[in-house]
């Protein structure tokens, strides 16, 4: 919960500074959920969010229901000055296609923010290490990691997010401690999740 917590927290200081800078924002928000983030701003008319997930919604504006492995999005070239996909690059087969296709709808000082489970977590290798057991990395236990597809280091995103032309400006190790922040080698071992922001 705490670092569910902190996602929304990162993102939205992202979002209060970015407002400050442009004065308004347009904002797509991928595998949105039940759309939590475009809530807290519904009555800041300086956000304007679309929506989109692979489930149905029928509360939520602006909302697309879209597969992305299968489908185009249906918005225009450099629409959107800030992407979300919080929890949703690890469980894609074609991740570079997913971040080709936000790069496509964001301007040219467009950002894209994510948040994807760290396997470098040092919990996570004492359990592959000591336990012989591959890690789970997903609070979901409806069935073996609920879905996750593939697994990233902080080298795997750079590696990523060089060839579909971006690159990361900013990332954590989310942690329910802020001090880790300070440390690269502590992000690495005690964020149990990365949160990035790419251009």
């Amino acid at each position: 919960m705490i670092r569910k917590y902190l996602r929304f927290y990162r993102t939205n200081r992202i979002l209060q500074r970015e407002i400050k800078k442009k004065g308004s924002l347009k904002i797509l928000d991928v595998a949105c959920g039940n759309g939590r983030i475009s809530k807290e701003y519904e009555s800041d008319k300086r956000f304007e969010f679309h929506n989109i997930d692979i489930l149905e919604s029928g509360e939520l504006k602006n909302y697309h229901k879209l597969d992305l492995e299968k489908e185009e999005m249906p918005f225009k070239n450099k629409e959107f000055d800030i992407n979300i996909g919080l929890e949703i690059i690890e469980h894609l087969d074609y991740p570079e296609q997913f971040l080709e296709k936000n790069r496509t709808v964001l301007k040219d000082d467009g950002s894209l923010i994510l948040s994807t489970p760290n396997i470098r977590f040092l919990k996570w290798i004492l359990t592959l290490l000591f336990k012989g057991r591959f890690p789970n990395t997903s609070s979901d236990n409806t069935f073996y990691d609920s879905g996750h597809r593939k697994y990233y280091t902080l080298k795997d995103l750079e590696i990523l997010a060089d060839k579909t032309g971006f690159y990361i400006e900013e990332f954590y190790g989310l942690t329910s401690k802020e001090f880790y922040d300070k440390w690269k080698f502590v992000k690495f071992l005690f964020g149990k999740r990365f949160f990035v922001l790419v251009f």
